[in-house]
C-alpha cells in the first residue's frame, strides 16, 4: 500500500495445525515513496536470500499503462532479484473485503480456539519493525452494518493489515463449508431411511407374531 509505502515480510512454517504465516520484519517508508524504493528496502535487509521471495499484493500492482509497459511488480522483481529468484502470488482480482477480513481473523484464532497466525515482536517497542501492522489490526474498524473497512479520507492506518490480509487470503482463504453442509445433510438422510426401515420391519414382525402366517 502507498503513503505509508508498506511490506509485509513473513514465512510459510509448519506449527500444529499446518502451515503457518509467521510475520517476521516489515517496511514503512513515508513521504510518497515508490514500490521500488519499497523493494530496495528489502534488499537492504535481506542481501542475499537464496530461497528467494513471493510477491503477493494488490491485483492492480500488476497493470500497465501508457507510460510505462512494465508493471509496479515488474519494477519490483527486477530489484528484488539482486537478492534472490522471485516469485509472483498475485490475483487476477482482489478478493472481497469481508473474505480478506474472515481469511485473516480466522488464523489469529478459529473456533476450536486454534491461532495460526503469529507475528514477531522485538525491543523496544516503539522501533519494532512489525509495530505498523499490529497498530493497523488493533485500530482497523469496519463501517457499521457493512462488511467493508472503515477508510476516512488521508487515513493510513489500515495500509498494513492490507497487506497481510492479501498474502493470507491468497494462501488460506476462508471459504464456505458448502461441501460440509451438503455432506451431512445426505447423511442424515441415509440415517432417517434407515431408521424408518428398521420401525417397519419391527411392526411386521409383531404383527406376524400376533396372527400368525399362512
Amino acid at each position: 500500500n502507498v503513503e505509508p509505502m508498506v511490506c509485509v515480510i513473513g514465512q510459510h512454517r509448519t506449527g500444529p495445525f499446518g502451515v503457518e504465516p509467521h510475520v517476521i520484519d516489515g517496511v514503512a517508508l513515508y513521504g510518497g515513496s515508490t514500490c521500488m524504493e519499497a523493494a530496495t528496502a528489502v534488499v537492504a535487509k535481506y542481501p542475499a536470500w537464496p530461497a528467494g521471495f513471493v510477491l503477493y499484493g494488490d491485483a492492480s500492482g500488476k497493470d500497465r499503462n501508457v507510460k510505462s509497459l512494465r508493471s509496479n511488480y515488474d519494477m519490483m522483481r527486477d530489484i528484488l532479484e539482486r537478492a534472490g529468484p522471485v516469485t509472483y502470488k498475485v490475483p487476477i482480482g482482489n478478493p472481497p473485503v469481508a473474505r480478506r477480513l474472515n481469511s485473516v481473523n480466522r488464523l489469529f484464532k478459529n473456533a476450536l480456539g486454534q491461532t495460526r497466525l503469529w507475528i514477531r515482536k522485538t525491543a523496544p517497542a516503539k522501533s519494532c519493525s512489525t509495530r505498523p501492522l499490529v497498530q493497523s489490526l488493533e485500530r482497523t474498524q469496519k463501517k457499521s452494518g457493512t462488511d467493508d473497512i472503515l477508510k476516512k479520507s488521508g487515513e493510513t492506518i489500515t495500509h498494513a493489515g492490507d497487506a497481510l490480509g492479501y498474502w493470507v487470503d491468497y494462501e488460506w482463504p476462508a471459504q464456505k463449508p458448502a461441501l460440509l453442509v451438503s455432506t451431512i445433510t445426505v447423511a442424515h438422510r441415509e440415517q432417517t431411511s434407515q431408521a424408518l426401515a428398521a420401525i417397519r420391519a419391527r411392526k411386521r414382525a409383531q404383527h406376524e407374531g400376533l396372527y400368525g402366517t399362512a
